[in-house]
């Protein structure tokens, strides 16, 4: 790129210059090679001054937020809350960043801390979680959960005590590679394990809803997931150069498509990296090894359900399954917190209500366990 330019190289020369060719640039190469960033934290993350360097010139730990990598950044979807991005290193600090829009540039003015699964005033190598993934809840810029070595956690920057709305904040102790919220169903967790298991967790309870063991084949812990932006059943899981993407409304037992990328230097099929999120319009977008796919998944994975299945099986909500207050509590201050209680209404746009009211149904009804046809059979038949 610098001959092209006419720039000097490494060496100090410019080939094209000497040899007085003036090579024809193309639109992209004539303007500036790199995008200028916006804004840097980098000020605000390492202090400057003798008072924040120790004797060796390095930042003193106590002068810095991140001691160790940023493993995964993250912003709320946009539909309520502040402007913030929240960047999550692998200690389990999450730090959120405040986005200043000025007439020429923008800037990130830090807010504040929260560690996950730790004590607020541990460092890393006191407290390491080996955190993996970060996701926030949807329309909302406060709850998050974070997948880590150590388990599934959660925490929220604004803690109350006697909330119980936030449910447990330690979820798992399995090691964890990544977590993604629903965006149609407030508290919904799909979360991919170390040990290739899938699951899905309600935020409010202390066991999952659901869960397919082995559902993982490769590179199980550096696996990615996603749910998509159109569908309320459908999500995507990519482990190594296989992108799985599941519809629960069709099936709930195996994934309605695999797409298998091609590979990585080398020819690696197992050991390729990357992470996996749905465009606007319900499309996959894959990152592989240091390529970026975008792929194009069928139409009836991006149209939403506009009738209400009729094969879901009848549920009653859980308040009706507890004590009957009025009957029962007369004269007694009876406080039964209930899953409706602690639902959070989300604004989902009306041509998304029909499926995320039938996945509702659906996950009241599904069984704990899920694995294909005659997979047990195959197990004791081995056995004997």
């Amino acid at each position: 790129l610098r001959q092209l330019r006419g720039l000097p190289s490494a060496g100090g020369s410019s080939p094209a210059k000497a040899s007085g060719e003036a090579p024809e640039l193309s639109p992209e190469l004539a303007q500036s090679l790199w995008y200028k960033r916006s804004a840097s934290t980098d000020g605000m993350t390492f202090a400057r001054g003798d008072r924040g360097l120790d004797e060796d010139g390095a930042p003193k730990l106590e002068h810095t937020i991140h001691t160790c990598e940023i493993v995964s950044v993250k912003c709320p979807d946009g539909v309520q809350g502040e402007a913030v991005v929240f960047a999550l290193d692998c200690s389990g600090l999450a730090s959120i960043w405040r986005i200043l829009e000025r007439e020429t540039s923008l800037n990130l003015q830090p807010v504040g801390t929260v560690r996950a699964g730790g004590t607020p005033d541990s460092i890393f190598s006191a407290d390491f979680l080996g955190a993996t993934s970060i996701s926030l809840q949807p329309q909302q810029a406060e709850r998050f959960a974070v997948a880590s070595e150590c388990g599934l956690y959660q925490a929220s920057r604004r803690v109350d005590p006697t909330d119980i709305s936030m449910g447990p904040r330690t979820m798992d102790n399995s090691a964890t590679s990544a977590c993604a919220f629903n965006p149609f169903l407030p508290g919904l967790l799909l979360v991919a394990y170390f040990n290739g298991d899938l699951a899905l967790w309600d935020q409010s309870l202390c066991v999952p809803i659901t869960q397919w063991p082995g559902a993982i084949s490769y590179c199980r812990g550096t696996a990615s997931v996603a749910w998509s932006t159109v569908r309320a059943a459908v999500f995507a899981v990519k482990h190594g150069v296989n992108v799985d993407v599941w519809d629960l409304m069709t099936d709930t037992l195996a994934p309605v498509s695999s797409i298998q990328l091609p590979p990585a230097q080398g020819g690696d099929t197992k050991a390729t990296s990357g992470s996996v999120m749905f465009s606007g319009a319900g499309h996959l977008v894959v990152g592989s090894g240091t390529s970026a796919y975008v792929i194009q998944v069928p139409k009836q994975l991006t149209v939403p359900l506009t009738t209400f299945p009729s094969s879901l099986p009848p549920t009653t909500s859980v308040d009706e399954l507890i004590v009957d207050r009025e009957k029962y509590s007369e004269g007694m201050d009876l406080q039964l917190p209930t899953l409706e209680i602690l639902q959070r209404d989300l604004k989902i746009p009306i041509k998304y209500k029909v499926e995320a009211a039938a996945l509702r149904q659906l996950l009241a009804s599904i069984p704990a366990y899920q694995a294909e046809a005659g997979l047990f059979d195959l197990a004791v038949d081995d056995m004997l």
